[in-house]
C-alpha cells in the first residue's frame, strides 16, 4: 500500500512549538539510578538537574544511548537493567515485567520491522539505543502527529493509536475525530451493510496505516520533518522533532482541537 505525507506542512505547524519547546517540555524522571548504573557520575547527576527539563532530557538520551550499546556488547545484565529502567522509571511504565519484557526487546533490536504489540515500551530501549535510526511510537507522539495530518491535510492516511491513560486526550478520541472528518466514506449504503462482520475495520483501511507498517512509515515520516525544522546535528536525530510531538500533544495540540474544531449537522427533513 502506498502512503503519501506532507512533511513540509507538518514542519510549520511545528515551528511555533519548537520556538517554545524549553519552556512546553514537562515530561521529567529521576534519573539517579543512572548514578547506580554507571551510567553518569554523582557530579553528572547534580549538574543535570540544574539544567531546565528539555536540555536534560537531550543531553541524557546521548549519555544512555553510549552505556546501551556499550553493555549490549559486554554486559547484558547491566543491558538489561538499564533497558528495565527506560521502561519503569523514565518510561513510567512501573508494571513491565523483565521477564515478558526484554524478550520483546531483543526481538526489536534484530527486527527489521518490529511488531505493532508493545512498540509504546520496547521503541523506548530501541530510541536510546539508536538514536539517528529509531523513534518511539508513543500515544502522545502519535496523537500529536495524527492531529496535524487531520487539520493541515498533510497525509493521505492516519496513523494507528496504542492506547493511553491521558484523559485529555480520551476525551478528544483522535480515531474518532478522523472517522468523524470522513464520514461519508463509513455511511453504508443500505443498512444491512451494517450487519458485515469487520464493517468498520473494513473502511479503516483506507484511512489508517497498517500496523505492520506504523513504525516504519512513522520513523520515515518524522525523520523527514525533523531535517526541515533543525540545522546541523540536530538534523541528523528525529527525536528532537518527536520531543515536540510529545510535549505539545495534550496542550497546545487540545488548545488547537477545542479552539478551531467545529461540529454541524444537517437538518433533517420532516
Amino acid at each position: 500500500m502506498s502512503y503519501t505525507f506532507n512533511p513540509e506542512k507538518i514542519a510549520a505547524y511545528l515551528k511555533g512549538i519548537k520556538a517554545n519547546i524549553t519552556k512546553v517540555y514537562k515530561w521529567t524522571a529521576n534519573i539517579e539510578g543512572l548514578v547506580r548504573l554507571k551510567v553518569i557520575t554523582i557530579e553528572e547527576f547534580y549538574e543535570l538537574n540544574q539544567q531546565t527539563l528539555y536540555d536534560k532530557e537531550v543531553a541524557i538520551k546521548f549519555k544512555i544511548e553510549e552505556k546501551l550499546n556499550e553493555y549490549f556488547k559486554t554486559d547484558l545484565k547491566q543491558f538489561e537493567a538499564l533497558s528495565m529502567w527506560i521502561i519503569q522509571e523514565w518510561g513510567g511504565i512501573k508494571g513491565a515485567k523483565p521477564h515478558t519484557t526484554m524478550p520483546r526487546i531483543y526481538e526489536f533490536i534484530k527486527s527489521e520491522k518490529p511488531k505493532y504489540e508493545a512498540l509504546p515500551s520496547v521503541s523506548k530501549v530501541g530510541m536510546f539505543m539508536f538514536l539517528q535510526k529509531n523513534i518511539i511510537y508513543d500515544t502522545r507522539v502519535i496523537y500529536a502527529l495524527n492531529w496535524i495530518l487531520l487539520s493541515q491535510e498533510a497525509g493521505s492516511h492516519f496513523f494507528p493509536l496504542p492506547g493511553g491513560r491521558n484523559s485529555r486526550m480520551n476525551a478528544f478520541d483522535m480515531e474518532v475525530l478522523i472517522r468523524i472528518a470522513h464520514s461519508n466514506q463509513y455511511k453504508p449504503e443500505k443498512r444491512s451493510d451494517l450487519n458485515k462482520r469487520n464493517y468498520i475495520a473494513t473502511i479503516d483501511q483506507a484511512f489508517f496505516v497498517k500496523e505492520e507498517d506504523a513504525y516504519a512509515e512513522a520513523i520515515q515520516l518524522i525523520k523527514a520533518v525533523n531535517e526541515l525544522l533543525w540545522e546541523g546535528e540536530k538534523a541528523k536525530y528525529p527525536f528532537y522533532t518527536e520531543m515536540l510531538l510529545f510535549s505539545s500533544a495534550d496542550i497546545e495540540i487540545f488548545h488547537d482541537i477545542t479552539n478551531t474544531l467545529q461540529l454541524s449537522f444537517k437538518s433533517r427533513k420532516e
